[in-house]
């Protein structure tokens, strides 16, 4: 095999073409480093191999240019590198984003169930669900929940979140199958839900004439 012709492209890329035919393209830095020149013989193996580092090293700059915008679990980065790149590069890129500190599944992990909890009033099921989504580890997942949980008091937090948010749909028994079907989707467990929700009507109708005391809530307990 011949190199009949290298080539500069508009984008910055080389073009190494091999008997009269174009054989792909290279990173500038690989090529720079490289002894490739026009005339020159070459084996193919050790051309696929400086296409491999180019690949690679592609991979990289587009991993750190995904990085840029926002954090990524390393699946998420895997998953988006894979759509431009064959899995071999995009899995180096993501182990180098790894060593350079850049993706750390456990530190996301604890962000977002920080932001799940804080702002969105998830429960630890659905928090540990949206981890899952996101390509967390499920031992990671668990211990990021675990460690956010950690001290809390979830029926009293559950209590306040219902009465800030909820108590109109403490009026009648349509609205609180509704409340409680919500409530399970956000990812509280129903022995959590039914005391909370009884402790909530209870305060408001001590305080409020219009919500009369519903017996029909004991038929969920």
């Amino acid at each position: 095999m011949v190199i009949t012709e290298i080539r500069q492209t508009k984008r910055g890329r080389i073009s190494v073409y091999v008997d009269g035919e174009f054989a792909g393209t290279l990173h500038q830095e690989v090529y720079a480093l490289s002894p490739l020149e026009k005339g020159m013989e070459v084996e193919p193996e050790d051309l696929e191999a400086y296409f491999a580092q180019s690949r690679e090293k592609d991979a990289k700059e587009r991993a750190l240019n995904l990085l840029s915008y926002r954090d990524r679990t390393a699946k998420q980065l895997f998953d988006r590198l894979k759509e431009k790149t064959d899995e071999a590069s995009a899995a180096q890129a993501v182990e180098r984003m790894e060593e350079l500190g850049l993706v750390d599944d456990v530190r996301y992990a604890g962000r977002l169930s920080r932001d799940l909890w804080n702002l969105k009033h998830y429960g630890p099921q659905r928090i540990r669900q949206e981890l899952l989504q996101k390509g967390i580890d499920r031992q990671v997942a668990q211990e990021a929940v675990q460690e956010l949980m950690e001290g809390v008091d979830l029926q009293q937090e559950l209590q306040e979140l219902v009465l800030r948010r909820y108590l109109p749909l403490l009026h009648n028994e349509k609205d609180v199958k509704r409340l409680i079907n919500r409530l399970l989707r956000m990812g509280y467990r129903y022995e959590d839900i039914l005391p909370v929700l009884r402790a909530c009507q209870e305060a408001a109708a001590q305080e409020s004439t219009e919500l009369e005391e519903d017996p029909w809530l004991s038929k969920w307990e």
